[in-house]
């Protein structure tokens, strides 16, 4: 009997981790869905972390993702101008702005 017990306790605590770690995915989840589209990679939909303007248009891409296209064709993705050179700008703005909203900051509580 205090053995079962015992391991009835052990699993109330394992569930109670687990429940823990999925109730942390559904928030992330939701964080992530509540990413502005203009954070989004066009090419990928996936969240940049390297972004980078293609200098002739003006239109921002994650880096991989752009180099990958710009191996194969010779256009802006978004708008398909041709492009006279592939040249590549890191966009600073961007990523800060994507960091920020991405890891905003611990704020103490005041009484």
């Amino acid at each position: 009997r205090d053995e079962t017990v015992e391991c009835l306790g052990e699993l109330a605590r394992d569930l109670q981790a687990v429940l823990a770690l999925v109730s942390q995915a559904k928030a992330e989840k939701e964080r992530l869905l509540s990413v502005p589209d203009s954070f989004r990679c066009p090419i990928t939909q996936e969240v940049m972390t390297d972004p980078v303007m293609v200098a002739e248009t003006g239109h921002t891409y994650e880096r991989a993702a752009i180099l990958r296209w710009l191996q194969t064709n010779s256009t802006d993705p978004k708008t398909n101008v041709p492009l006279q050179t592939k040249q590549l700008v890191p966009n600073h703005g961007l990523r800060a702005t994507i960091e920020d909203f991405l890891n905003p900051p611990i704020r103490p509580i005041r009484p």
